[in-house]
Protein backbone atom coordinates (compact mmCIF):
# COMPACT_ATOMS: atom_id res chain seq x y z
CA UNK A 1 0.00 0.00 0.00
CA UNK A 2 1.40 3.41 -1.41
CA UNK A 3 -1.38 5.46 0.37
CA UNK A 4 -2.76 6.41 3.60
CA UNK A 5 -6.32 5.04 3.88
CA UNK A 6 -8.24 7.64 5.34
CA UNK A 7 -11.87 5.07 6.19
CA UNK A 8 -9.41 2.72 7.59
CA UNK A 9 -9.87 1.97 11.23
CA UNK A 10 -5.72 2.31 11.41
CA UNK A 11 -4.59 5.48 12.86
CA UNK A 12 -2.94 7.64 10.05
CA UNK A 13 0.61 7.96 11.56
CA UNK A 14 0.41 4.21 11.80
CA UNK A 15 -0.16 3.55 8.36
CA UNK A 16 2.21 6.53 7.26
CA UNK A 17 5.10 4.68 9.31
CA UNK A 18 4.45 1.64 7.24
CA UNK A 19 4.56 3.18 4.22
CA UNK A 20 7.97 4.90 4.91
CA UNK A 21 9.35 2.00 6.49
CA UNK A 22 8.39 -0.10 3.43
CA UNK A 23 9.98 3.14 0.85
CA UNK A 24 13.43 2.67 3.09
CA UNK A 25 13.30 -1.37 3.13
CA UNK A 26 12.84 -1.27 -0.90
CA UNK A 27 15.95 1.62 -1.25
CA UNK A 28 13.47 3.87 -2.77
CA UNK A 29 14.52 6.15 0.18
CA UNK A 30 18.65 4.87 0.58
CA UNK A 31 20.94 5.63 3.30
CA UNK A 32 21.99 9.41 3.49
CA UNK A 33 19.00 10.38 1.39
CA UNK A 34 16.92 13.46 2.74
CA UNK A 35 13.02 12.44 3.16
CA UNK A 36 10.49 15.34 1.37
CA UNK A 37 9.48 17.94 3.92
CA UNK A 38 6.74 17.16 6.53
CA UNK A 39 4.91 19.98 4.26
CA UNK A 40 5.32 17.80 1.34
CA UNK A 41 4.65 14.55 2.95
CA UNK A 42 1.28 15.84 4.16
CA UNK A 43 0.29 16.78 0.63
CA UNK A 44 2.13 13.35 -0.47
CA UNK A 45 -0.37 11.47 1.55
CA UNK A 46 -3.21 13.63 2.18
CA UNK A 47 -2.64 13.92 6.27
CA UNK A 48 -1.82 16.30 8.49
CA UNK A 49 1.55 17.57 9.63
CA UNK A 50 0.47 16.51 12.96
CA UNK A 51 0.32 13.37 11.63
CA UNK A 52 3.68 13.14 9.63
CA UNK A 53 5.30 14.54 12.63
CA UNK A 54 4.32 11.47 14.97
CA UNK A 55 5.27 9.16 12.12
CA UNK A 56 8.82 10.81 11.99
CA UNK A 57 8.87 10.75 15.90
CA UNK A 58 8.84 7.31 15.98
CA UNK A 59 11.10 6.12 13.30
CA UNK A 60 13.45 8.25 14.11
CA UNK A 61 12.99 6.48 17.94
CA UNK A 62 13.39 2.69 16.10
CA UNK A 63 16.49 4.59 14.37
CA UNK A 64 15.57 4.80 10.94
CA UNK A 65 15.88 8.51 10.28
CA UNK A 66 17.27 11.00 11.90
CA UNK A 67 16.38 14.66 12.01
CA UNK A 68 19.01 17.40 11.88
CA UNK A 69 18.29 21.30 12.74
CA UNK A 70 18.25 23.32 10.21
CA UNK A 71 18.52 20.88 7.05
CA UNK A 72 16.24 18.07 7.02
CA UNK A 73 15.08 14.60 7.80
CA UNK A 74 17.50 11.62 6.39
CA UNK A 75 18.11 7.86 5.72
CA UNK A 76 20.03 6.87 8.87
CA UNK A 77 22.99 4.51 8.27
CA UNK A 78 21.97 1.22 10.46
CA UNK A 79 22.44 0.64 14.09
CA UNK A 80 25.50 -1.70 14.91
CA UNK A 81 23.93 -3.72 17.37
CA UNK A 82 26.44 -4.51 20.25
CA UNK A 83 24.60 -7.18 22.03
CA UNK A 84 27.05 -9.92 20.13
CA UNK A 85 29.13 -12.38 22.49
CA UNK A 86 32.62 -11.06 21.69
CA UNK A 87 34.60 -11.73 24.99
CA UNK A 88 34.96 -15.25 23.20
CA UNK A 89 36.05 -14.77 19.82
CA UNK A 90 36.27 -10.94 19.71
CA UNK A 91 33.59 -8.08 19.11
CA UNK A 92 35.67 -7.43 15.48
CA UNK A 93 35.66 -11.27 14.82
CA UNK A 94 31.91 -11.28 15.75
CA UNK A 95 31.21 -8.61 12.88
CA UNK A 96 33.19 -10.02 10.15
CA UNK A 97 31.43 -13.20 10.52
CA UNK A 98 28.05 -10.70 10.11
CA UNK A 99 29.75 -9.82 6.62
CA UNK A 100 31.22 -6.31 7.68
CA UNK A 101 34.54 -5.07 6.96
CA UNK A 102 36.20 -4.25 10.11
CA UNK A 103 39.87 -2.59 10.10
CA UNK A 104 41.61 -1.62 13.55
CA UNK A 105 43.56 1.45 13.08
CA UNK A 106 46.52 1.84 15.86
CA UNK A 107 46.91 4.88 17.28
CA UNK A 108 49.22 4.45 19.89
CA UNK A 109 51.36 1.48 21.32
CA UNK A 110 53.36 1.77 24.24
CA UNK A 111 54.27 0.15 27.60
CA UNK A 112 53.35 2.41 31.33
CA UNK A 113 53.19 2.80 34.65
CA UNK A 114 49.70 1.84 36.21
CA UNK A 115 47.51 4.96 37.76
CA UNK A 116 45.35 4.30 40.36
CA UNK A 117 42.53 3.88 37.35
CA UNK A 118 43.95 1.36 35.57
CA UNK A 119 44.94 -0.56 38.98
CA UNK A 120 41.53 -0.57 40.40
CA UNK A 121 40.30 -2.01 36.85
CA UNK A 122 42.91 -4.33 36.49
CA UNK A 123 42.91 -6.72 39.78
CA UNK A 124 46.41 -8.56 39.58
CA UNK A 125 48.33 -5.02 38.73
CA UNK A 126 49.36 -2.20 41.27
CA UNK A 127 50.06 1.14 40.85
CA UNK A 128 53.22 1.88 39.08
CA UNK A 129 53.92 -1.44 37.60
CA UNK A 130 54.04 -1.75 33.79
CA UNK A 131 51.17 -2.54 31.47
CA UNK A 132 50.94 -2.79 27.93
CA UNK A 133 48.72 -0.34 26.29
CA UNK A 134 47.40 0.56 22.79
CA UNK A 135 44.51 2.82 21.69
CA UNK A 136 42.81 2.14 18.38
CA UNK A 137 39.90 3.27 16.21
CA UNK A 138 37.99 0.39 14.65
CA UNK A 139 36.57 1.04 11.59
CA UNK A 140 33.69 -0.39 10.14
CA UNK A 141 32.71 -0.81 6.38
CA UNK A 142 34.92 2.28 6.39
CA UNK A 143 33.03 4.24 8.89
CA UNK A 144 34.90 4.82 12.32
CA UNK A 145 32.76 3.15 15.37
CA UNK A 146 34.65 2.57 18.07
CA UNK A 147 37.35 3.73 19.64
CA UNK A 148 39.23 2.08 22.21
CA UNK A 149 41.65 2.01 24.85
CA UNK A 150 43.10 -1.33 26.33
CA UNK A 151 45.15 -2.19 29.00
CA UNK A 152 46.92 -5.15 30.00
CA UNK A 153 49.22 -6.33 32.63
CA UNK A 154 52.31 -7.01 30.44
CA UNK A 155 53.80 -9.74 33.57
CA UNK A 156 50.64 -12.16 31.97
CA UNK A 157 52.46 -12.02 28.34
CA UNK A 158 54.86 -9.74 28.11
CA UNK A 159 55.37 -10.98 24.46
CA UNK A 160 51.91 -9.05 23.44
CA UNK A 161 54.04 -5.39 23.23
CA UNK A 162 56.03 -6.71 20.68
CA UNK A 163 52.76 -7.90 18.63
CA UNK A 164 50.78 -6.00 15.51
CA UNK A 165 47.84 -4.77 17.40
CA UNK A 166 45.61 -4.00 14.42
CA UNK A 167 44.84 -7.65 14.33
CA UNK A 168 42.52 -9.43 16.53
CA UNK A 169 43.99 -8.60 20.44
CA UNK A 170 42.58 -12.13 21.29
CA UNK A 171 43.95 -14.20 18.36
CA UNK A 172 47.51 -12.19 19.37
CA UNK A 173 47.61 -13.60 23.15
CA UNK A 174 46.19 -17.31 22.33
CA UNK A 175 49.54 -16.87 19.95
CA UNK A 176 52.48 -15.64 21.78
CA UNK A 177 51.11 -16.29 25.38
CA UNK A 178 48.84 -19.68 25.11
CA UNK A 179 45.78 -17.57 26.61
CA UNK A 180 42.29 -18.29 25.84
CA UNK A 181 39.59 -16.02 26.93
CA UNK A 182 37.03 -17.53 29.34
CA UNK A 183 34.99 -14.76 30.74
CA UNK A 184 34.06 -11.08 31.00
CA UNK A 185 31.94 -8.41 32.76
CA UNK A 186 30.95 -5.29 30.54
CA UNK A 187 28.70 -2.01 31.45
CA UNK A 188 27.75 0.98 29.26
CA UNK A 189 27.10 4.71 30.01
CA UNK A 190 25.99 7.24 28.13
CA UNK A 191 29.02 10.04 27.51
CA UNK A 192 29.24 13.02 25.87
CA UNK A 193 32.07 13.17 22.98
CA UNK A 194 35.30 15.09 23.59
CA UNK A 195 36.86 17.21 20.99
CA UNK A 196 39.61 14.22 19.84
CA UNK A 197 36.29 11.19 19.80
CA UNK A 198 34.39 14.28 18.11
CA UNK A 199 37.14 14.54 15.67
CA UNK A 200 37.65 11.38 14.86
CA UNK A 201 34.35 10.22 14.12
CA UNK A 202 33.44 14.04 12.26
CA UNK A 203 30.51 14.94 14.93
CA UNK A 204 30.44 17.51 17.17
CA UNK A 205 31.28 17.89 20.38
CA UNK A 206 29.03 16.76 22.99
CA UNK A 207 27.27 14.41 20.69
CA UNK A 208 26.08 11.53 22.51
CA UNK A 209 28.20 8.17 23.10
CA UNK A 210 28.39 4.61 24.35
CA UNK A 211 30.97 4.17 26.97
CA UNK A 212 31.89 0.68 27.44
CA UNK A 213 34.05 -0.88 30.17
CA UNK A 214 34.72 -4.12 30.03
CA UNK A 215 36.97 -6.64 31.74
CA UNK A 216 38.20 -9.62 30.60
CA UNK A 217 39.49 -13.62 32.69
CA UNK A 218 41.10 -16.42 31.06
CA UNK A 219 40.32 -19.78 31.61
CA UNK A 220 42.55 -19.69 34.65
CA UNK A 221 40.74 -16.75 36.25
CA UNK A 222 43.13 -14.49 35.79
CA UNK A 223 42.34 -10.87 34.83
CA UNK A 224 43.60 -10.38 30.76
CA UNK A 225 42.77 -7.32 30.20
CA UNK A 226 40.81 -4.16 31.00
CA UNK A 227 39.53 -1.97 27.69
CA UNK A 228 37.26 1.18 27.56
CA UNK A 229 35.58 1.74 24.11
CA UNK A 230 33.13 4.55 23.10
CA UNK A 231 30.69 3.92 20.48
CA UNK A 232 29.09 6.20 18.42
CA UNK A 233 25.33 6.30 19.86
CA UNK A 234 24.41 7.06 16.44
CA UNK A 235 25.21 3.87 15.11
CA UNK A 236 25.23 1.78 17.87
CA UNK A 237 22.10 -0.25 19.52
CA UNK A 238 22.19 -2.50 22.72
CA UNK A 239 19.79 -5.40 22.94
CA UNK A 240 18.59 -7.22 25.73
CA UNK A 241 16.62 -10.04 27.14
CA UNK A 242 13.84 -9.98 29.57
CA UNK A 243 13.22 -12.77 31.85
CA UNK A 244 10.86 -14.13 34.41
CA UNK A 245 12.63 -14.35 37.99
CA UNK A 246 13.43 -17.84 39.46
CA UNK A 247 10.43 -16.83 42.42
CA UNK A 248 7.60 -16.23 39.60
Amino acid sequence: MDYVDLNSRVAYYLQLITILKSKIRSGEYSQGDQLPSELDLGSQFNVSRTVVRQALLELEREGLIQRLQGKGTFVAEPKMDLAVTYFLSGFGDALIRRGMSVVNRVLIQEVIEASGRIARNLQSVKIGEQVFHFERVRLVDGDPLVISNTYIPTKLCPEIVNMDMSRSLYANLKLVGGITIECGDVSFEAVPANEKEAEIFNLPVGTPMLLNSARIFDNNGNQIEYTSSVFRGDRSRIDAKIEKPNQY
